[in-house]
């Protein structure tokens, strides 16, 4: 069969990164789906930006708390997240993301 998405090796290949995907953190999670969205084309990737939002609507009133005390030095963490102070996250994502050959 060929490589297209009704292949056999396309489903064996999203269920091995299923399993994969349990065994990561949340963090871990964020890096691998923001890298992966990265090098989608704006159509797509537009796609995914609806789908998002309205999957997420309906929980939209439980994490507005969350995102008004994200960064609150009040507010403490959740047990295992840690704050990354006044560093700028995205400052240093590409260069974590960047992929070469032969890795």
């Amino acid at each position: 069969m060929g490589r297209g998405v009704g292949s056999a090796g396309f489903r064996d290949q999203v269920v091995g990164l299923g399993y994969l995907w349990e065994t990561w953190t949340e963090a871990e999670q964020v890096v691998v789906v923001y890298s992966l969205v990265r090098r989608l084309g704006p159509i797509p990737a537009r796609f995914l930006l609806n789908v998002l939002t309205h999957t997420t609507a309906p929980d939209a009133a439980d994490l507005a708390p969350a995102e008004a005390t994200a960064n609150d030095p009040d507010t403490p963490p959740k047990p295992g997240i840690c704050r990354l102070g006044p560093l700028p996250y995205h400052s240093f994502m590409p260069d974590l993301l960047t992929v070469t050959k032969g890795s």
